[in-house]
């Protein structure tokens, strides 16, 4: 029978796995590229509005208060609370893990330990504490997308530069996932 989904997002990992999550049912499939048609992997992953694959080859993904290491074998999941909706997960070239919170600011979480290293929000300089998404520079610095504005992230200094409309911008406010 046909299901009404609605996909919320497409990502295609290193093994050229095609993943969609979606927002209606909650749960993740994958493409079955021979019988050219998604599966249910798992039913529990409820509503992910992010997903990556870090370089160590494991799925993570992002809910409405969750950060997710997700098992795609046996279905183990293992769930961190975050609080907050977690918008956008980045691995940058140094291999730290960083965590978008829409409402819940820049985080850098550790991936051995299972834990929030530390968080970055509007009190440290950062433009606005809804993290849409996070992208990397040639230097190393972090671009991130938020509902008030774009902030350059150097995480070595520790410093935010911001942008907004009045520097360009077409608008303060970003869509979720554009960057």
């Amino acid at each position: 029978g046909y299901e009404n989904v609605n996909v919320w997002l497409l990502y295609e990992d290193s093994k050229r796995t095609l993943w969609a999550t979606t927002f209606s049912n909650g749960k993740l499939y994958r493409l079955n590229r021979t019988a050219n048609k998604f599966e249910v992997v798992s039913q529990q992953l409820n509503n992910l509005v992010a997903i990556t694959e870090d370089s160590d080859g494991n799925l993570w993904g992002g809910n409405s208060n969750q950060l997710i290491k997700i098992d795609t074998l046996n279905r183990q999941h293992a769930f961190y609370e975050m609080g907050k909706p977690v918008r956008a997960i980045y691995e940058d070239r140094k291999h730290n893990f960083w965590l978008g919170g829409e409402g819940g600011g820049l985080i850098l979480f550790d991936r051995k330990q299972g834990k929030i290293i530390q968080r970055f929000s509007d009190a440290d300089g950062l433009c606005n504490n809804a993290v849409l998404n996070i992208k990397e520079d040639k230097e190393g610095n972090l671009w991130l997308s938020t509902f008030n504005g774009l902030s350059k992230f150097d995480p070595v200094k520790k410093l935010f530069k911001n942008f907004y409309q009045s520097d360009g911008l077409q608008s303060n406010q970003f869509s979720y996932n554009a960057a």
